[in-house]
């Protein structure tokens, strides 16, 4: 009997330990799951992407209003292998200033580390739709308050860096897709698999869809609207900004007055912004845009959507040139020819909605990202050899340590270079002088210099990986330079054969304004103007 007890202990003991192994290996698949990114992910995929959308329906009958914790399954019939995109149409049920987000996962699984964390924005609108005044006239910031009403977006990752949203895996045949809410709460209208290959069209096809009309080629009209009064964002941190200068509208010589919208507030890949606007008169207009763009010598992007649509594929992320001055820039082709597009309008209501997106340049940010991590690897290395000693009289052999060193660095400085040429041909001519080019040659120069003699890194392991004038700090640097997509509008305009007006004024014009600021600073009246915009005031106690 002892025996047999003795014989189970050990058998149980043996299955335990069987368990606990599976159990490890289980977790380190999963860690190395969950650690595979994106750009790694779609480049291992082999099937092509689908050209037709999946039937879905809900599994079982779960309330559509998911709260954190809960989830919801879908039942997917793909036609067959191939990658997806999936729409949604939701509205948010949250006052948070956090967004709600969500995970995804096919047939139980995360496809890649990005799916578990995607944001489903949040709508946001000023409370009033006019400016309120302190007692000197000022314009007041506009309180946020949340747009009740559905959104629509592709799935995308965090940083909305994937310009057609991303790719999910759907073997043809059913699949099972889940939803399941990580922070906040939504109402979920409707869920979409589309196909995986965009189906937006050219200009040139969308031209062809607009209705033949004899008003069309003698329509004279021209329709105007402030950028800093929008209808409705993604976001509660991108505000208008307040410029005293005649250049923008409305403008006062004693108020400050919000008379611009963006700059630095709306930079961030993945902030949208729509305005809305009438239409009095049907026809084909071109769209102009009065903007401001100096951000540091370089090329910005937006996405721009006509009432919730992007018309065509040239408009996926139209490329607004660096100007320090005010510039009208009417949205045109990229050819040789530079047409300006056109677009059509029905009599009514139409929104205009412009999301920044750094989608361009997402490729070169991740190469970027991925050489930034192997340097600093090696300065470890370097550190865990020399014991963090940096002592220039010891000399080292570091190819006896380091075997691949020298390729190492070769292939570092032919990926910067290959980084540097790509970004400057999606930037332009006209961007040639960006602070991130002009660092992406110093910095390439000042790994050659390194490369000469591997030998002495471990004496300049802090030029590498370390310090304020490093490799890799100035590579951080430059990252953020072009993740960055600030752009600051003072005025739409929508012209039907009509001139726009300059974005300039003449120096009559600024010279009296200047004068005219000058003598309201000293007289600055502290009781409420009647004759604000607003007719409203708000008293400000400090």
């Amino acid at each position: 009997m002892k025996k047999k007890k003795i014989l189970a202990f050990y058998i149980a003991l043996i299955l335990g330990l069987a368990c606990i192994i599976s159990g490890a290996g289980k977790a380190d698949t999963t860690t190395l799951l969950l650690n595979k990114k994106y750009s790694s992910w779609l480049s291992s995929q082999t099937t092509v992407l689908s050209k037709k959308e999946a039937q879905v329906s809900l599994i079982g009958n779960p309330d559509s209003a998911l709260k954190e914790g809960q989830a919801v399954s879908y039942s997917v019939n793909a036609p067959s292998d191939g990658l997806y995109r999936i729409a949604l149409a939701y509205l948010s049920r949250t006052n948070s200033l956090i967004s709600p987000e969500f995970s995804v996962q096919i047939n139980g699984a995360f496809e890649y580390y990005e799916a578990q964390n995607i944001t489903a924005p949040t709508l946001w609108k000023d409370k009033s739709n006019h400016f309120l005044t302190n007692e000197s006239g000022d314009d007041l910031v506009a309180e946020q308050v949340v747009d009740e009403k559905s959104n629509h977006i592709i799935l995308n990752d965090a940083s909305y860096d994937q310009q057609n949203g991303l790719l999910f895996y759907f073997h043809a045949g059913k699949n099972e897709l889940t939803l399941t809410m990580t922070a906040g709460d939504f109402q979920i209208n409707n869920l979409e698999v589309i196909a995986g290959k965009s189906l937006l069209p050219s200009y040139e096809s969308y031209r062809k869809t607009f209705p033949k009309s004899d008003s069309s080629s003698t329509l004279k009209n021209l329709i105007t609207f402030e950028a800093e009064n929008t209808s409705f964002k993604d976001t509660s941190y991108a505000q208008p900004q307040r410029m005293k200068t005649p250049l923008v509208s409305p403008y006062s010589s004693k108020e400050q007055l919000f008379n611009v919208f963006g700059g630095d507030s709306w930079k961030d890949s993945g902030q949208a912004v729509s305005w809305e606007f009438n239409v009095d008169k049907e026809g084909l207009y071109t769209l102009t845009v009065k903007n401001q763009q100096n951000n540091n010598g370089k090329a910005v992007f937006r996405t721009i959507a006509i009432d919730g649509k992007t018309p065509f594929s040239e408009l996926q992320a139209y490329r607004f040139d660096t100007n320090s001055d005010w510039t009208n820039t009417t949205l045109e082709a990229e050819t040789q020819a530079k047409a300006n597009y056109q677009f059509y309008f029905s009599k009514g209501k139409h929104t205009l909605t412009m999301t920044a997106t750094d989608a361009p340049v997402s490729s070169q940010i991740n190469k970027l990202d991925e050489t930034m991590k192997e340097i600093n690897d090696l300065g470890l290395q370097i550190q865990k050899l020399t014991g963090n000693s940096n002592n220039a009289n010891y000399q080292w052999k570091l190819s006896d340590y380091i075997p691949d060193i020298n390729s190492k660095l070769s292939n570092w400085l032919r990926d910067l270079a290959d980084i540097q040429r790509t970004t400057e041909k999606i930037y332009g001519s006209q961007n040639s002088k960006a602070q991130e080019l002009v660092q992406l040659k110093l910095v390439i120069a000042q790994l050659k210099g390194l490369a000469k003699s591997p030998d002495l890194l471990p004496s300049k392991w802090a030029d590498l990986s370390q310090g304020s004038a490093s490799v890799t700090n100035t590579l951080a640097t430059i990252e953020q330079d072009m993740q960055a997509q600030p752009l600051t509008i003072d005025k739409f305009y929508l012209s039907a054969g009509e001139s726009i007006p300059s974005a300039k004024v003449s120096w009559w014009k600024s010279f009296t304004s200047s004068i005219a600021e000058f003598f309201s600073s000293f007289g600055k009246s502290k009781q409420a103007n009647p004759k604000t915009r607003n007719q409203k005031t708000v008293p400000v106690w400090v």
